[in-house]
């Protein structure tokens, strides 16, 4: 039986869910033992190891009528435990902090990523609202899309164009970097080739927070030779990228690894704010391949690591300071800074705030981050208030 924190519900606004058993019907059967009441909305988060049609048919029996969205993960976290692997999260939606949710599924996005919108206007049509009217402040859309599908970036830009003011968030589905195949789940519906999205009306206020703590070194790159379709870099300032790449580390294209290249990404830098691109692995060609696009043409910069706990602890405080009392935490975690953190010590640190405070969390590490586009290497929080005077 998993111990469940003693932070795990608000009642009536928000309620979590936690469990490491290995066994998908065990896992099921204990969340839905946590989440008890009625609810509005639920969101969940499984280790890839899992039997995720299993678990969604199970979630979704045992809460019927409940609009649901799930996905298989590259890691779990939550208030109390930290970094989980193999387990499986929830965070449910009472009726004081929604008072309506529409899920979809858009699929397969390798040939209806740009046509998501229509699945965003079929959400708003549920709720007899104008999807182009949509109060930015009563409403928000979640997403969580295939991982592996390469196509985050057109699905973005089309859940854009359909609602301009709407924020909408979410994290890329893993597999414990397998790279193999991810799952994305809408009302017991599963898919591996989709995006599941949800429409919240909410009855309380909340904030999107995006933290990195990467910062730019001042050197920089053009992309001169880049198959923007695959997310693979060839060439940079017309060299061969891994060799101008890890002249730039200060190594050679052989010692490139996974733990190196998630300490040195690139960034698109707006203002002084790096929205970065991480290195996912070294092709066999001289090419570097990435977790999000780079534009043929565009000017990168090499980015350096500051302190990733101090600055999710910066999030933290922001976010209490916006809305007085967090009701709940949803956290959508790059992979990538869980690697890095390991090498580095920090990969239980960065969320004991978090349990300090009370605050009822969970998340996942994904393959990318929906904020603004799709980016990498951040932690993207979604922050519940609670319902005011």
């Amino acid at each position: 039986m998993t111990t469940i924190p003693k932070t795990a519900n608000k009642a009536g606004l928000v309620a979590t869910a936690v469990s490491t058993a290995a066994d998908t019907a065990t896992a099921a059967a204990e969340i839905l033992r946590q989440l008890t009441g009625q609810q509005a909305f639920i969101i969940y988060f499984a280790g890839a190891a899992h039997d995720q049609a299993l678990l969604a048919g199970q979630l979704a029996a045992g809460q019927p009528g409940v609009p649901m969205i799930g996905c298989s993960t590259a890691g779990e976290v939550s208030t109390g435990t930290g970094f989980l692997a193999g387990s499986v999260v929830a965070f449910a939606f009472g009726p004081e902090a929604v008072s309506r949710a529409a899920v979809g599924m858009c699929a397969p996005l390798s040939t209806e990523a740009g046509h998501a919108g229509d699945t965003l206007r079929s959400l708003a049509a549920q709720m007899a609202v104008d999807v182009r009217d949509l109060d930015p402040a009563k409403y928000l859309g979640l997403v969580l899309p295939d991982g592996l599908s390469l196509k985050e970036e057109i699905l973005m830009d089309a859940l854009g164009d359909a609602a301009p003011d709407l924020i909408v968030v979410g994290g890329s589905a893993g597999d414990d970097l397998q790279f193999k195949t991810t799952y994305v789940t809408a009302n017991g519906q599963v898919h591996s080739n989709g995006a599941a999205l949800a429409l919240l009306e909410m009855r309380v206020p909340f904030v999107i927070s995006k933290s990195t703590h990467f910062r730019p070194t001042g050197m920089t790159f053009v992309a001169t030779k880049v198959d923007e379709a695959n997310r693979t870099v060839y060439e940079f300032d017309g060299q061969p990228a891994q060799e101008a790449y890890a002249k730039a580390v200060g190594s050679t294209p052989e010692a490139l690894d996974t733990a190196l290249m998630a300490a040195h990404p690139i960034g698109l830098v707006i203002g002084d704010d790096p929205f970065v691109r991480s290195l996912q692995r070294k092709g066999p060609d001289g090419s570097l391949v990435f977790f999000s696009n780079v534009l043929e043409g565009s000017i990168v910069s090499l980015l350096e690591p500051g302190d990733m706990a101090a600055t999710t602890v910066a999030a933290l405080d922001d976010l209490e300071a916006t809305l007085g009392t967090v009701a709940g935490l949803l956290a959508f975690t790059c992979i990538l800074r869980w690697v890095e953190a390991g090498t580095c010590g920090t990969t239980q640190a960065m969320y004991t705030e978090v349990t300090r405070r009370g605050i009822p969390m969970v998340g996942f590490n994904t393959y990318g981050e929906q904020y603004l586009g799709h980016i990498n290497q951040t932690v993207t929080f979604l922050a519940v208030g609670t319902p005011q005077p």
